[in-house]
């Protein structure tokens, strides 16, 4: 089994590659629930529940926005 350090040196050098969806599939729980500090809406609810619903919202994240660096 893997140390909190060595998942958080996966996870940071995973996401600096841009391998979000990668991160999901490996570390996060198949009973997530992601729940943000604002109100959802029909596009994006509030808060989101499973892994599958997850995905979706990270998918939905990189559709709908640009990132500049």
């Amino acid at each position: 089994m893997a140390t909190t350090a060595e998942i958080g040196k996966d996870l940071v050098s995973m996401c600096s590659q841009g391998k979000f969806m990668d991160v999901i599939e490996k570390h996060y729980s198949s009973d997530i629930e992601s729940v943000e500090p604002v109100p959802g809406n029909e596009q994006m609810p509030n808060p989101v529940k499973g892994i599958e619903a997850v995905k979706g919202k990270g998918k939905w994240w990189v559709e709908n926005h640009e990132v500049h660096g």
